[in-house]
C-alpha cells in the first residue's frame, strides 16, 4: 500500500484493488498503527493518536476512530478481524 499527505489530507493506493482513495490524516495514522498479527485496542490507540496529533482528546476520540475505521474497511484497506 503506498500513500501520500499533505497538510490536510492524503491519498491511499491499495495495489490489490488498483483503487486510489483519498482520507484524512487520522486515517494514515491508523493505517501505520494497524500491523498484520497485533491485536490494539481502542485506548492503545487513542494513545498512540494523542502523542501524535496536537490537542487529541483520547476521551472524546472514540467516534473519530471507529468513524475512520469503518471508511477504511469499506475500501478495502483494512479487514476487521474478530478474536
Amino acid at each position: 500500500m503506498s500513500y501520500h499527505c499533505w497538510d490536510d489530507g492524503a491519498v491511499v493506493f491499495n495495489p490489490q484493488t488498483g483503487e486510489t482513495h483519498q482520507v484524512g490524516l487520522l486515517a494514515i495514522e491508523l493505517l501505520s498503527s494497524l500491523v498484520p498479527d497485533q491485536s490494539l485496542t481502542l485506548t492503545n490507540l487513542q494513545a498512540e493518536l494523542a502523542e501524535v496529533f496536537d490537542g487529541f482528546d483520547p476521551g472524546e476520540s472514540r467516534a473519530s476512530i471507529e468513524s475512520a475505521l469503518f471508511k477504511l474497511e469499506a475500501c478495502g484497506l483494512v479487514k476487521r478481524v474478530l478474536i
